[in-house]
This record gives C-alpha cells, structure tokens and sequence, in this order.
C-alpha cells in the first residue's frame, strides 16, 4: 500500500481531502428556492409629439348668475319632482323660483285703476269739448248778427259789446275743454306706463332659465326673503368648455384662432381636441403670459368646470425616440437615496440598474440606461433582492 511522507495511506487521504472539499462549498439559499413569478414588460422606443406642454384650466362657455329685481318672499323652488341640488341639468325655459305674487298684484290694480280713471278722464273732456264747439258756433252765430245790426245802426255798442265777448268766453271755454282733454291723455299715457311697470315687476318674481345649463350653485329656499340682486342659481353652459391658459410670447407668435389643440384630461381619462377661439392682445403685466382660450366639445359632459387639462403645442421639428418603461417599474435605489432604479430580468434573475428619469408620457417614462428590448419587471420590483431567481409570467 502506497503510503505518504506523513505516513497516512493515500486512500485515506483522498476521503480527507473529498470530505473537506464538501465542507467547504457554500450553499446558495436563492438557489434552493422556486423562482419568483414576476410579470414584466419589454423596453420599447416611444416617439413623443414633440413640442411644449402647459396646463389649463377648464371653465364653463357660458355662466351667468341669475337674481330677482325685486325683494320677496320665495313662494317655490322648481325641483322636478325632487329638490333642486347643484350639477342638475336645467332645460332651458325652467321656472327656478318665484317669489310670492299678491305682493305686487296690488300695485298691478292700483296702476289699472289709475288708467281708467284717467281713460274716463278723457271721455269726460272730449265731451266738454263736443259742448264748447257747439257753443262758439252759437256765439260766433249771435254775434256776427249783432255785428251786422251794429254796422246798420240797429243795435246799440253795448249790445254789440255783450256779443262778442260772450263770443270770446265760448271760445275760451272751447280751448280749456281742448286743454283737459290733452291732460287727460298724458294721465293715461302715464297710467298706462305705471300698468306696464307693475306687471313688469309682477313678471320678475318669477326666474326662468335661460339656456340649457347644469346648475352650479343655488342660494334660496322656500320663505326666505331675498333682497334685490341677490345671487339666487348660479347656471352654466357645459355643452361645451374653454381650455383657458398662459403661453409666453415665444409660443404665441406661432398660434392663431381656429388652431387645434390635443390635450389630456386625466381626471376624465381621455384625450380631447379644442380649437383656438381667442389669443389675448397684451400679455398679462404680472405672469408676462399671453391668455389662450380654446373651445372644446363636451357632449357627453365628462369635463366638468375646474378640472385640469394637459395642452400639447406641437413644433415643427421633428421628434426622436426614446426608451421608455411602465411608471410602475421604477423604484428607489437601494445605494443612491436620490436616485432610481429597475429590476431587469438577465438570466433568469433579478438584477438592478440604475437609470435617469425623464419625461412622462401617461403611464410611461422615458428612461436611460437599459435598452430596448429588456425586460423589466413591471410590478412588484421593490420586494425583490439582487440575484433572485425569477419566472416572467403573462
């Protein structure tokens, strides 16, 4: 038997060596482990619509705030079976509200009594009129007879005297008759005006609505006293909105109205198109911002007033591609506190890379630092460690 210079057998010494050699190989847990399913998603390139993004705001087309003329007690509030809350769709012609009537019924008949009066006025005086004619033609009769007595020295001056001024009283008589007719008749003109004004105001505790409109804001109820102007429905026109905001004056010289704008209305989910409809004449003096607004259809109202739209002015140039990933994908670096990173699946694992962020485009952003065609696991990145093993599933 061969035996070594310490004396030990070769045979025993190859078991030693083997049983150390085992020893000493490490164990990998990971690898002991059934492969974590993880769901990615390939690298891809994504060509932007180039150009510049701003925020606007959108507002109703048309608003208006609708109050009584006049004071009143609120007698009923138009509710179509229901009460009248705030976003309900008003037709247009709707009777809102209206205030209790029989307190201007009363200046309604004051003003119709004052006209006939004042009609009755005018028969009266058309009459003296009818008698005062009658009564120059007499006198005027009587004393041309005595006038011609007078000149044939039949009657003496008196009498021709008596004459004629009975004459001129039934002449004068004829002209004041004339006079109360003419004052008669501005009475009526001014009955009738008190009339038209009365029931104008009688007309006014009633509002109507419009146009067909949501209703933004109401701020009366049943009884309550509401003073002249007082705000009480605030309607607004949603048929269509305007996309209004601010573009510096490098971005305007390149707009003008009928222009179509795509935007983004996250809150609506969707994209929607408007068309320019006004560029203001002067920049803001406190932003240095030119005002746009641009209209945009909303027949099935999914934009509401205030929400907040994405506008895309598109250049002229055109765009390059960049590689992009699901928003989802990116994760914090574990070794930068300020940075972010991916897990790519390279060889069945999950290894990290660090990128740079840049743009979003909806629920991509464009990444530097892998490539297209990668694989990044798309949900779930921050659970795993470096090295894990991994299984992509759809």
């Amino acid at each position: 038997m061969k035996v070594t210079r310490l004396g030990i057998p070769a045979a025993a010494m190859a078991v030693l060596l083997g049983a150390c050699q085992t020893q000493q190989k490490p164990v990998n847990e990971a690898d002991s482990k059934p492969p974590i399913p993880v769901k990615a998603a390939p690298v891809r390139l994504f060509t932007p619509q180039s150009g510049e993004r701003y925020s606007a705001s959108l507002a109703p087309a048309k608003q208006i705030a609708l109050s009584f003329r006049l004071a009143g007690f609120v007698e009923s509030v138009y509710g179509g079976g229901k009460r009248l809350e705030a976003g309900d769709l008003i037709p247009a012609g709707t009777v809102l509200a209206t205030l209790r009537p029989k307190d201007y019924d009363i200046p309604v008949q004051q003003a119709k009594g004052q006209l006939d009066a004042a009609r009755k006025s005018i028969e009266v005086a058309k009459a003296m009129v009818v008698e005062a004619e009658a009564g120059v033609t007499r006198a005027e009769a009587a004393w041309k007879r005595v006038n011609a007595l007078y000149e044939s020295r039949a009657v003496t001056a008196p009498d021709w005297e008596a004459a004629k001024a009975q004459r001129d009283v039934a002449v004068a008589q004829l002209g004041s008759a004339r006079s109360q007719v003419e004052a008669a008749t501005a009475q009526e003109r001014s009955a009738a005006a008190n009339v038209a004004a009365a029931e104008l105001a009688k007309a006014d505790t009633t509002l109507i609505a419009p146009y067909t409109a949501r209703l933004l804001q109401r701020a009366v109820e049943v009884g309550s006293l509401v003073s002249p102007g007082q705000p009480a429905f605030t309607l607004a026109d949603t048929g269509t909105v305007k996309a209004v905001f601010g573009v510096p004056d490098s971005s305007v010289a390149g707009l003008k109205v009928g222009d179509r704008l795509p935007m983004l209305v996250e809150t609506a989910q969707g994209q929607f198109t408007g068309s320019i409809t006004s560029i203001a004449a002067a920049a803001d003096p406190a932003t240095r911002l030119f005002l746009i607004e641009a209209t945009v259809p909303n027949a099935n109202g999914a934009l509401r007033p205030g929400m907040i739209a994405t506008v895309s002015l598109r250049s002229s140039g055109p765009s390059q591609p960049v590689a992009v990933v699901p928003l989802s994908a990116i994760v914090r670096s574990k070794t930068e506190g300020s940075g972010f990173s991916l897990m790519v699946v390279r060889g069945g694992r999950a290894r990290t890379q660090s990128v740079t962020l840049a743009t979003t485009y909806g629920d991509l952003i464009a990444v530097a630092g892998v490539q297209p065609g990668e694989l990044v696991i798309s949900s779930g990145a921050s659970l795993l460690a470096e090295g894990e093993r991994v299984e992509v599933i759809q």
